[in-house]
């Protein structure tokens, strides 16, 4: 089971049921989502970073009460862009399920989400007419401190590599 963290922004927008208590470990590889709302030209995104490899999903925000069910196809065509093996990508995805739908739960993620978004608002405008998918690609290359200054895409091949062989 996996939640999607939210910020307080974002759960007003969806008008769903917070899960009161969202569970503690994340049973996928690349643990739960924290996800906010941007609004870029008038136009809400919503990105989606990975607890575990800041791995960073943009999905158009309309319809909002749609968003958990239209997360997982998204984060599965990403996947599949990073030259992720079609059983490991099947497995992370069908681990999601039941997407849960929670508050946020930790500062350090929560920052890193708030600098993602920043650096995406500045690539949608440096790079107007790019597609979500080389939006979410171009966040996958940012070093982070809070991964110990690894890649994101690096960090999430590694990551499915060893769930799959458990």
């Amino acid at each position: 089971m996996v939640a999607l963290r939210c910020t307080q922004r974002l759960l007003r927008r969806l008008r769903a049921g917070v899960v009161a208590e969202a569970p503690a470990e994340a049973g996928n590889a690349l643990g739960h989502w924290y996800a906010n709302v941007l609004i870029i030209n008038r136009t809400p995104f919503v990105l989606a970073i990975s607890e575990r490899s800041l791995l960073s999903v943009v999905l158009p925000g309309a319809p909002f009460n749609s968003l958990a069910a239209r997360f997982p196809p998204a984060l599965a065509q990403l996947l599949r862009s990073l030259a992720a093996p079609e059983n490991q990508v099947t497995a992370e995805v069908s681990s999601m399920s039941p997407l849960l739908i929670a508050a946020t739960a930790n500062r350090r993620i929560l920052g890193c989400l708030n600098q993602f978004a920043f650096e995406l608002s500045v690539h949608f405008n440096a790079e107007p007419r790019a597609t979500l998918l080389e939006r979410e690609l171009w966040l996958s290359e940012n070093i982070s401190s809070a991964i110990r200054y690894s890649v994101p895409r690096e960090l999430t091949r590694e990551l499915l590599a060893t769930r799959g062989k458990q």
